[in-house]
């Protein structure tokens, strides 16, 4: 993985946050992301993956993706329609499969919509999405909501320097969200193909131990 400098982290936030004024709806917002995609996959064509990666669009484009992804509950991939979303059968095999899983380890939970689930602790509330087309679970607590005109820089810093601790299954992370806007969250990442147990209560565990700490702080 490729560590930025600060001033270059500085000025991919900014741009980020520029982008996201200028184009404040889902259709705007993929429109500006499908520019970025296809500019992204012409330079990959012309100098080579990992050239093209060291462009400086290349982590405002991933950043970007990731919020409308999370804001919009939509895989860009399938708003672009850049090779379809998965066939609804696949799909709810897919999601099928990331139940039982849950079932048999005894979790309880609560199904929101496709793919999607809520698992209530004593502490915090977990959500999980599930990606079917990609086989990936996206874990998410919201711990608070982040006022775009307050200054979070030294909360972020403190963060981010927790970031791959103690907690390793587990990271903060900021989602935005259609109706309630930004909130930190504390984060984790599951592939689902091959889904195993141990794994799964790790990454539950070490979320809900996020949350719940900043939350005693």
């Amino acid at each position: 993985m490729r560590r930025l400098p600060h001033r270059e982290l500085e000025r991919i936030v900014a741009t980020v946050e520029s982008d996201l004024e200028k184009f404040p709806t889902k259709d705007s917002l993929l429109e500006h992301l499908a520019r970025l995609h296809f500019d992204a996959r012409a330079r990959q064509e012309a100098i080579g993956l990992e050239e093209a990666r060291r462009h400086p669009d290349s982590a405002r484009r991933i950043v970007e993706t990731a919020i409308f992804e999370r804001r919009y509950n939509v895989k860009l991939t399938e708003a672009l329609d850049l090779g379809g979303p998965a066939a609804d059968e696949e799909s709810d095999q897919a999601n099928l499969y990331v139940e039982g899983v849950l079932r048999r380890l005894g979790i309880v939970y609560q199904t929101l919509d496709r793919g999607r689930w809520l698992i209530e602790s004593d502490g915090c509330a977990v959500y999980l999405q599930h990606y079917a087309g990609e086989r990936v679970l996206d874990v998410y607590a919201p711990i608070m909501p982040l006022d775009a005109d307050e200054d979070h820089a030294e909360l972020f810093r403190d963060l981010l320097g927790s970031n791959g601790g103690s907690i390793a299954g587990g990271f903060y992370g900021i989602c935005s969200f259609s109706e309630s806007g930004s909130h930190l969250c504390a984060c984790g990442r599951l592939a689902t193909a091959h889904l195993v147990g141990p794994e799964v209560i790790y990454v539950l565990n070490s979320v809900v131990a996020l949350a719940e700490r900043l939350n005693a702080d």
